[in-house]
């Protein structure tokens, strides 16, 4: 798809006042070149409707994660959420890995990563230690996997839980121990996130680039405590393999349909 092509398709809605319509066939079409020009032209004043991966993912994390998710898109009564969200957005969906940034929360604590919430000092010798396992092809930890992913790009713990097969609370608990190690700056509020990111410079060293994503990872950091209940882990990873068929699946008929 063009960039004139991707306007024509954006205006279409915007003459119907609608939002745009943000199907896979579109997100595949379309390079991170053309999203950020269409943000430009059209972020502030155009809405679009969330994507079906981040409806699924909105869809986990309404029972996962609850409050979090009122906080993002409760309205108060038991009308149906659209998802709809600014076309400024559209960059980030087009991230799979990544997707919408949960960054914006004012009710629940934030937990939302940069390279800017990393001590660079402390940091280091870290990443060394993670990266010569990961050549070595050893298991990596829950910690160096959160680590990775930070330093790949941005990213909260709501959707490092989901890529990873998990409950929030598993990375919630890495964050905090990475935060009292004094690893990692935790800005809990929005208006802290703003100023770290408005105040502080970021790292200077050379930036690692590590796609963790589907690394070798140890299974023992996925046990629960004794007196935990929030979850069964079986019924859980059974559920999550089940829904990634599923989306292959649908991916597969989408090539077909393309053809």
């Amino acid at each position: 798809m063009t960039l004139d092509s991707a306007v024509e398709y954006v205006e279409s809605y915007r003459q119907r006042g609608e939002p745009v319509q943000i199907t896979n066939e579109f997100l595949a079409s379309i390079t991170p070149e053309i999203a950020v020009a269409l943000k430009r032209q059209f972020a502030a004043t155009t809405l679009m409707y969330l994507p079906e991966s981040e409806v699924k993912f909105f869809t986990w994390l309404h029972r996962y994660a609850p409050q979090v998710w009122s906080d993002l898109w409760s309205t108060g009564d038991d009308s149906p959420v659209e998802y709809t969200v600014g076309l400024g957005l559209l960059e980030d969906v087009l991230n799979t890995e990544r997707g919408y940034p949960i960054c914006d929360i004012t009710v629940e604590p934030l937990y939302y990563f940069t390279m800017k919430h990393v001590y660079a000092e402390e940091a280091k010798p870290l990443y060394d230690a993670i990266l010569a396992r990961v050549e070595q092809k050893l298991e990596l930890s829950l910690r160096d996997i959160m680590l990775l992913e930070i330093r790949s790009a941005p990213i909260d713990i709501w959707r490092l839980a989901y890529l990873y097969g998990t409950t929030p609370e598993v990375f919630k608990k890495v964050a905090d121990d990475l935060v009292a190690d004094e690893i990692l700056r935790l800005t809990p509020t929005i208006e802290s996130l703003s100023l770290l990111m408005e105040d502080e410079l970021p790292l200077d060293d050379d930036a690692i680039s590590f796609d963790a994503h589907g690394a070798n990872i140890n299974d023992d950091i996925f046990e629960e405590d004794d007196d935990t209940d929030t979850y069964d882990q079986e019924e859980f990873f059974d559920e999550t393999a089940s829904t990634n068929d599923s989306n292959s699946d649908d991916s597969n008929s989408d090539d077909s349909s393309s053809d």
